[in-house]
């Protein structure tokens, strides 16, 4: 989402959709924002079990476009996953890999360069 509001106030900064910016990094899509990926993952596997619940083909409704039930059960579910799941994982994976970087050594004693002079080479 962050992407997508950059790209909006990239492109119309001054433009008539000058509202598109602040719409899309609005504080309360957060939440959609943390349950999207789970929506994503329970989404199939809900809507492909009540096709194979299906036995026969209804008669079609306009009410029938946005399941009710589905829907419900795809965001109570990603809701439910996101927390047991998802939010627990990402503490870990920051606990265990936000490792502060070590100070650089402090070196023990200054050495010094070693000088050969030209006489000690030849001989």
């Amino acid at each position: 989402m962050k992407v997508i509001a950059k790209f909006g106030e990239y492109k119309c900064p001054d433009a008539h959709l000058y509202w598109f910016g602040p719409l899309l990094t609005w504080k309360y899509f957060t939440v959609f924002t943390k349950i999207s990926y789970a929506v994503y993952l329970t989404q199939f596997p809900i809507f492909f079990y009540n096709i194979g619940k299906t036995k026969y083909v209804g008669e079609y409704r306009h009410y029938m476009m946005m399941e009710i039930l589905e829907t419900t059960a795809v965001i109570l579910l990603s809701i439910a996953l996101t927390l047991t799941v998802e939010m627990p994982f990402q503490k870990l994976k920051k606990a265990l890999l936000d490792i502060e970087e070590p100070l650089p050594a402090k070196p023990d004693k200054i050495k010094k360069p070693i000088t050969i002079s030209r006489k000690s080479e030849l001989g």
